[in-house]
């Protein structure tokens, strides 16, 4: 059954690690772990910290906390058991990413760590992750960025390479992926203002099998991502059968940039579609209607706290309500 947008957005409301579409180069997930909407919600709050219970008949149990610099940029959380911490240089980059299990007789259990350094320019020119890393070395006439990796699992290292624009933004990909010998290669395009318009991946695997997806995507006047068009292609078996997919995304939104429909299509046939109610003012939704193949399945309703976040999810399949608490402080 399908999940409530709106009770992920509750239960993930400070989630980060979300692979939003976009670009993302080798670890960029890492040192870049919000997601546009995360950030808006950052700066519209002002937000220090933020914790995020559920709240129950006898006690509340904690599903998240949050704690950021003045800058905006994530520091600290605990989700899932799990605690990240962040450090940045006086340029703001990721120099340390460090994760840490926590035991069920009290105390934490490190696992992983992240350390990246950087050149004159910002770029990357040196990763290590426990004990494997990654060295770069960027050639200023061509803007491209070559990564040798070593990795202990792989006998021979792993070359990548990255081109960018004169803006920094990635604008060509060549890499492998050793566990299949398959060798990746992406390139994207951007409109003036540095928004991604199309986005095309060739993927050849060690077999001969071709993948190809190419997205195009497109904005309103106030630079709101509202379609994303995907076009997939398999070149697959000794036959060198093709079968292709074609599956659309569109988003509308109300004068107040928020969304109010949203639309997913499967080779051009609806599939899944959400509909979003707001009051007067806020900015999370006080209502969500879901339809599957054009059939409307339920409708999911919020109440918002003082501050306009989700204090309570009713879900009409179930007749069920779910009660949120947060703690937050501002700078």
């Amino acid at each position: 059954m399908n999940k409530s947008k709106l009770k992920i957005i509750c239960t993930a409301l400070c989630l980060f690690f979300v692979f939003t579409s976009g670009v993302k180069a080798q670890y960029e997930s890492i040192r870049s772990p919000l997601s546009d909407e995360e950030k808006e919600r950052i700066s519209r709050y002002n937000l220090r910290s933020m914790k995020l219970y559920f709240v129950g008949e006898n006690h509340d149990s904690l599903v998240q906390t949050m704690q950021y610099d003045r800058n905006g940029k994530l520091v600290r959380t605990l989700s899932e058991g799990i605690i990240y911490n962040y450090k940045y240089d006086k340029d703001e980059n990721t120099i340390e990413m460090t994760d840490s299990m926590l035991k069920n007789t009290g105390g934490k259990e490190h696992s992983d760590t992240f350390k990246f350094e950087y050149d004159a320019n910002g770029l990357l020119k040196h990763a290590k992750f426990n004990n494997d890393e990654s060295f770069f070395t960027y050639d200023p006439k061509s803007y491209t960025l070559v990564e040798t990796r070593h990795d202990h699992a792989w006998p021979e290292p792993v070359i990548s390479a990255y081109t960018y624009d004169p803006n920094k933004e990635i604008t060509e990909m060549h890499y492998t992926n050793p566990s299949d010998q398959s060798r990746i290669m992406e390139k994207i395009t951007y409109n003036d203002h540095s928004k991604i318009v199309k986005d095309f991946i060739t993927r050849i695997y060690g077999d001969g099998n071709i993948d190809t997806i190419i997205t195009n995507y497109t904005y309103n006047p106030r630079g709101k991502q509202n379609i994303e068009d995907t076009y997939s292609s398999s070149l697959t078996g000794k036959d060198h059968r093709i079968t292709r997919s074609h599956t659309i995304r569109k988003d509308f939104y109300d004068g107040q940039d928020r969304m109010i429909e949203e639309f997913f299509f499967d080779n051009d046939k609806e599939k899944e579609r959400y509909v979003f109610t707001y009051d007067d003012y806020g900015y999370e939704p006080i209502s969500e209607t879901y339809y599957s193949n054009g059939i409307q399945q339920r409708v999911d309703k919020f109440t918002l706290d003082e501050h306009g976040l989700p204090a309570t999810l009713t879900e009409t399949e179930g007749d069920i309500t779910t009660r949120y608490r947060y703690e937050f402080t501002r700078w």
